[in-house]
């Protein structure tokens, strides 16, 4: 199961892209599946952040049988809570639920920095306000994987006293434990 961003926009598309999901479920029949379902839902991770260079971490459930984890993946890997059963603890499953459908994109992962809005053409884009310069700007590289620093370069362009400026933007997400 996916939670994805303007459904009915994917739906006049016809197809849905790893760039349009913004949390993921697997649900497995058996407990002796965890192992299966804990690679899938890391590969599932990896496959958003690929898709979307700029997101800072994705929220994940695993179902085996009536037992849930909530997973958490970040660029330092993974960190999951203690699994609990649905029927003995419904309310939390419902929290955890309503939370993911009511969260706003920062805390689903997205980063703040990045909006996107209509550009001089008309045209809906990503801007970075970077020193107070509004530059609107295009991926030009990320690193792929899920462990690592999340580097993201942009190229950004913008207009400063009616002269066209292009720059290279890089992000990066650092673990504490590798400074």
């Amino acid at each position: 199961l996916v939670l994805l961003k303007e459904f009915y926009k994917l739906a006049e598309r016809g197809e849905i892209m790893w760039s349009d999901i913004m949390a993921v479920m697997e649900i497995k029949s058996s407990k002796k599946s965890r192992k299966d379902a804990e690679r899938q839902i890391a590969r599932y991770a990896q496959c958003i952040f690929n898709a979307q260079p700029g997101r800072r971490f994705v929220i994940a459930l695993t179902i085996l049988e009536t037992e849930v984890t909530l997973w958490i993946f970040d660029r330092s890997g993974a960190v999951s809570c203690e699994p609990f059963d649905i029927h003995k603890k419904p309310e939390l499953f419902v929290r955890i639920i309503l939370a993911s459908l009511y969260f706003d994109e920062e805390q689903l992962g997205y980063d703040h920095t990045i909006y996107r809005k209509k550009d001089e053409e008309g045209r809906e884009s990503s801007f970075i306000k970077v020193a107070g310069v509004e530059y609107k700007v295009k991926c030009i590289y990320h690193e792929p994987g899920i462990k690592g620093r999340g580097t993201v370069c942009y190229h950004g362009e913008s207009r400063i006293k009616d002269k066209k400026v292009d720059v290279v933007i890089k992000d990066s997400w650092v673990d504490v434990a590798r400074r």
